[in-house]
């Protein structure tokens, strides 16, 4: 364990360790819908959406001010390196039985200041560099951006040259339970939890099952996905797109006018009181997050998951309580520990929180639990 980090610091890291595609580009000038809009249930009986409201039916007063809010980085400013000597960054994810490969570019002098790239092979000898790869494993690339139609800057990768690789300690590699397309065949509706959104609403990259979709979102539909916050629970009416052929990507049906249905705003939790429940998650440190973060995860009725960090902002020596509690927790019970997509589970480990609930920026990593103490946090070892 790391030694304490101080407020602001680490602030800085939770809100924004493992960031999908908008990273900290938010302008935050985002608005709470008027209302839940239509029912999606209509289009699927088998979702009930009030299974899935669990940050409520009113919208806020008025939505906080996001304190991530940084200049995006364009792609200009990374097309000399790229050309040049390479760009340096990490590996985001990597599944490779689907070809698909993101990878994270921070500015050096600003932690927010970062940004999610799909990695397309330029030729054969390079995809088979890329499936090698696993997260957090630092590289250095070079190449171009692809000239393609999507809103979301694609890297076509001439080189590939791993600086530091990263271990995470998985003793076998994540196994996929969701197999795309063929889970979406025949559906014009999909329900999932948003991974990440581009600032201006050109993509949504949506959690289904165990996968990540990118969707890419028709000119009507933007000032709607532009909205979503991170960990919003949404319904979307989509076609299936034909190219490429991996990984599977999605696009919201320009047929229909409200093709994005919010059925939960994650937003509409923030600074409320709550006892939350659910099983114990570890984010283990890496190159770029210096301390392991805890999270508990929680799923409703419809499969719907978010993890939640569990920290404290303003003391150091009781955030590092907190987290030397969980550690235990962890530590006594790790032999029924598993790997999960891009963290560790233990569903034997049952958490109970209470605190206040914290959500400031559409590009949060994951939502917060604000602990006053370590008596906020109890774990129970089920049979």
């Amino acid at each position: 364990m790391q030694a304490p980090v101080n407020r602001s610091t680490a602030l800085c890291l939770l809100l924004c360790f493992g960031l999908g595609t908008a990273g900290c580009e938010s302008d935050g000038e985002s608005s709470a819908d008027a209302g839940p809009g239509p029912d999606p249930s209509a289009s699927d009986p088998s979702f009930d959406p009030l299974a899935s409201k669990s940050c409520g039916m009113e919208a806020p007063a008025q939505l906080p001010i996001d304190p991530t809010a940084t200049t995006p980085i364009e792609r200009a400013e990374l097309s000399a390196a790229l050309s040049g000597k390479g760009l340096s960054g990490w590996i985001h994810g990597a599944v490779p039985e689907y070809s698909q490969y993101v990878f994270t570019y921070r500015d050096p002098g600003n932690f927010f200041r970062h940004i999610e790239l799909p990695m397309v092979p330029a030729e054969a000898p390079v995809a088979d560099r890329l499936v090698g790869l696993e997260r957090q494993d630092e590289l250095q690339v070079t190449g171009s951006f692809v000239q393609n139609r999507s809103p979301l800057g694609h890297l076509s990768v001439s080189t590939v040259q791993v600086l530091e690789q990263h271990d995470e300690g998985r003793s076998d590699p994540y196994t996929h339970q969701t197999h795309l397309p063929e889970a979406l065949m025949g559906k014009s509706l999909v329900y999932g939890v948003v991974h990440a959104q581009t600032a201006a609403g050109g993509v949504i990259v949506l959690e289904y099952g165990d996968l990540v979709v990118p969707v890419f979102v028709a000119e009507r539909h933007r000032a709607a996905a532009a909205a979503l916050y991170r960990g919003d629970v949404v319904a979307i009416h989509f076609q299936l797109q034909g190219y490429p052929p991996a990984p599977t990507h999605l696009a919201t049906d320009d047929s229909v006018v409200e093709a994005i249905e919010v059925v939960d705003h994650l937003v509409w939790c923030h600074e409320k009181s709550a006892v939350v429940n659910g099983e114990l998650v570890l984010f283990p440190k890496s190159p770029q997050i210096t301390l392991d973060v805890y999270a508990l995860r929680t799923s409703d009725a419809n499969g719907m998951q978010r993890n939640w960090t569990l920290v404290n902002f303003d003391d150091a020596a009781t955030f590092q309580a907190i987290r030397d509690k969980l550690a235990a927790a962890w530590t006594a019970a790790i032999a029924t520990a598993e790997s999960g997509r891009n963290q560790f589970i233990n569903h034997k480990l049952y958490v109970t929180a209470s605190g206040t609930l914290n959500i400031v920026s559409p590009a949060q990593a994951n939502p917060q639990i604000l602990l006053a103490s370590p008596d906020d946090v109890t774990v129970d070892v089920l049979d």
